[in-house]
């Protein structure tokens, strides 16, 4: 349901031509423009959990119920997109969580987690999408970040969307992360440190009074680090000091830039888990801002297991 108009969504496959197909139903009547900007949204909420962007080739149709449940069809729009993201990383995996809880006897800690995400939180990524022109560009960085195949290309990526979706949080809750929360007394102290700027005019170049007057004016802004790593204490997701080290390694990644000094196999393997726990704090984070309560999987922890290492967590986080 997405502003209170209700859609179906289901599959269909055709077994003579085995060609799968993907529907988008409104259940009333809507406007035609409305209609495709809702479809994106579905589409793009798709992608992000599913790691699969389903683009292509998309027919729209408008049907008339005429009579003794008789549908016909009123218009046809045919609409060539670019190339499907087809990834295959899902968030989530309900039958192998639910066996992994059951397996080492933790049911009765984990047993009332949701397994799947419901259609309130799908409702309610697909408004944020809809609302948000930010927002969308966050859950398509992600998307655009599973399908990328360069390490340093994905950090960047994934390192653009951190700084979106935190810039995101940042503006919702200003009074919360800014240092001084009341704003009347961060203008008086910006008013009063101008003042002082002021009475040096003369003995400063209009160059270096025009910076000392942007710093002051966003004085009262956290440091680039605290905006990144506030938002996930506003959503109780607690960082643990690696993850805090992950996301000061942003300005490398955007940089095109490698944070680590080692070479070879053990240099790609440290790179492709940086990469796994800054995608799944992003995550994480996207999610709790949408309102999901359940499991995700953890991505870093199954980068240990493939590579042989050390498992130091477990497949499986609640958030």
């Amino acid at each position: 349901t997405i502003f209170n108009e209700p859609y179906h969504v289901f599959t269909y496959k055709n077994e003579d031509t085995e060609e799968c197909f993907l529907f988008i139903e409104s259940i009333n009547d809507v406007n035609f423009s409305d209609f495709q900007i809702t479809c994106n949204s579905i589409l793009i909420s798709i992608g992000f959990i599913t790691g699969n962007l389903y683009l292509g080739e998309h027919y729209y149709q408008s049907l008339i119920l005429e009579y003794d449940d008789y549908v016909s069809v009123d218009n046809t729009c045919f609409v060539k997109k670019e190339d499907s993201i087809i990834s295959n990383i899902p968030l989530f995996q309900p039958h192998e969580f639910k066996l992994y809880i059951d397996s080492i006897d933790i049911l009765n800690k984990y047993g009332n987690t949701p397994l799947k995400i419901s259609k309130k939180t799908v409702s309610n990524l697909c408004e944020h999408i809809i609302k948000d022109d930010s927002f969308e560009r966050c859950c398509r960085y992600i998307i655009e970040g599973n399908q990328t195949k360069h390490t340093i290309l994905k950090a960047g990526i994934f390192s653009i969307a951190l700084e979106t979706l935190t810039n995101i949080i940042y503006e919702e809750n200003k009074e919360r992360i800014n240092p001084i929360s009341d704003k009347e007394l961060s203008k008086k102290v910006q008013g009063e440190l101008k003042s002082v700027i002021s009475k040096h005019k003369n003995s400063i170049n209009d160059y270096g009074y025009k910076i000392l007057n942007i710093k002051i004016d966003n004085i009262n802004k956290p440091t680039n680090s605290k905006k990144l790593s506030k938002p996930f204490e506003l959503y109780n997701l607690k960082l643990t000091k690696e993850d805090i080290e992950i996301l000061n390694h942003r300005n490398k990644f955007l940089h095109g830039t490698s944070p680590l000094e080692i070479t070879g196999k053990e240099k790609q393997y440290e790179m492709k888990y940086i990469i796994a726990r800054l995608h799944f704090m992003i995550i994480c984070l996207l999610l709790k801002y949408v309102g999901y309560r359940g499991h995700i999987i953890n991505y870093p922890s199954h980068i240990q297991k493939i590579n042989k290492k050390d498992v130091t967590d477990h497949p499986y986080k609640i958030i």
